[in-house]
């Protein structure tokens, strides 16, 4: 099998441009009427592809990669700016977290870039809800996905410190540490004696 300079091997990656290249191209012609719709759509379905590619493939981090980037490159070359590395993730993250049939023609793709920094499902759910409920902007969705954020991350550091010493020798790590520290102390403890 070829492969480019990239490591990529060619058949699989000009497919996948290929096909990336036609939903994009698709989008373009059928989103006369509904281009929100269209454009969640060929967004799901690029990051669709993406996925679908990256489990053909066993290093799939490090192919995923280096075919995001090479991906980024040439859709950028051959359609100006909207895919860069990042919205390539966001995209392959799109597809990885919703069903096409969940997908809300309500919210804007900008307002599914700000979602998707959300990795609890009932948070972000309640976010979809309210952004809709609310039709707020995507700047007062990036603002409560901030506050949703922080909230969460202030609950979670409350919540370990009030945790029980049994609770906290749960944690793996939290063990593998106090296990080091008392076998230096007993090391240290049999050379002084």
């Amino acid at each position: 099998m070829q492969r480019n300079s990239d490591g990529i091997s060619t058949p699989t990656y000009n497919s996948i441009l290929k096909d990336i290249s036609q939903i994009y191209e698709n989008a373009q012609i059928e989103g006369d009427g509904n281009w929100n719709k269209t454009n969640l759509f060929a967004h799901w379905k690029i990051g669709e592809r993406i996925v679908e590619v990256e489990q053909d493939k066993q290093e799939r981090a490090a192919y995923g990669d280096m075919v995001l980037k090479q991906l980024s490159k040439d859709l950028n070359r051959k359609f100006g700016k909207g895919f860069s590395d990042r919205n390539l993730r966001y995209m392959r993250k799109f597809y990885q977290l919703y069903k096409l049939k969940e997908v809300k023609t309500q919210l804007s793709w900008s307002h599914y870039r700000e979602l998707l920094l959300v990795d609890d499902f009932s948070i972000r759910l309640k976010l979809e809800s309210l952004a809709i409920r609310e039709d707020l902007s995507q700047l007062e969705l990036q603002k409560r996905v901030k506050q949703a954020l922080s909230d969460k991350s202030r609950k979670s550091n409350s919540e370990s410190k009030n945790e029980s010493m049994p609770e906290r020798l749960k944690r793996p790590l939290m063990w593998l540490y106090l296990y080091r520290t008392l076998q230096k102390f007993s090391s240290d403890l049999e050379r002084q004696g």
